[in-house]
């Protein structure tokens, strides 16, 4: 048979064309897991907290996490009010609707 026995999938290493997508994949992951550290309910990020592999754009990936907190809590503020009662009656449909407010 022509098909790989499991034990042979699970040693096997990503073919060397995969291997550079794979890669990419994880530093998008590490970004992406470092943005969120801006939006979390703390706010805080320290240095202890950076990514690994990411030390050459360290600079700029907290630039661009500084904006997106402030885009993110603008938002918030902003546009918040206008969609709790639509979240709600969407998250929580058995749950009885706001009195006063209607939803569009």
């Amino acid at each position: 048979s022509s098909w790989p026995n499991s034990s042979n999938l699970m040693s096997a290493s990503p073919a060397p064309q995969l291997q550079p997508l794979l890669k990419a994949a994880a530093q998008d992951k590490r970004i992406h897991l470092f943005l969120s550290l801006f939006i979390s309910p703390d706010g805080q990020n320290s240095q202890k907290d950076f990514p690994k592999g990411l030390d050459a754009i360290q600079e700029e990936l907290q630039e661009v996490g500084h904006r997106f907190r402030s885009v993110t809590y603008h938002n918030r503020q902003v546009f918040g009010p206008f969609y709790s009662a639509i979240l709600k009656k969407v998250l929580f449909p058995e749950a009885e609707p706001d009195s006063g407010r209607d939803s569009m």
